[in-house]
């Protein structure tokens, strides 16, 4: 740029439009609106995580120390699986079946062989 030119430009009494300086506003406005609510949700959410964390953090304690209360089911485990190699129809299966104890708080379960 020339000289002339940046002197022509410093000179000018050419400005935005009002409605150029209004559409400027809106977005800006918007900007700021979805921000908000940006933050409001992701603090909500963060809420709702932590009491939902505590939740179940108190349900496995609860089970891990066998406390009084919790829900106790005796029963077995059946177990089934291939020894390795053998696929197809010729596949032979084994199964095992294993005494277990079950404890329940809080919609988790925990067993323990008997």
């Amino acid at each position: 740029m020339n000289q002339k030119t940046v002197l022509q430009k410093l000179k000018s009494r050419r400005g935005e439009s009002l409605a150029e300086a209004l559409i400027a506003c809106l977005l800006g406005g918007m900007a700021l609106l979805i921000l908000s609510v940006m933050i409001q949700t992701s603090t909500k959410m963060i809420a709702d995580g932590a009491k939902k964390a505590g939740t179940d953090y108190e349900a496995i304690n609860q089970l891990e120390e066998r406390n009084t209360g919790i829900t106790t089911t005796e029963g077995e485990l059946t177990v089934t699986w291939s020894p390795e190699g053998s696929t197809g129809a010729e596949a032979t299966t084994a199964t095992t079946e294993i005494p277990i104890q079950l404890y329940e708080e809080g919609g988790m379960a925990l067993y323990d062989e008997k």
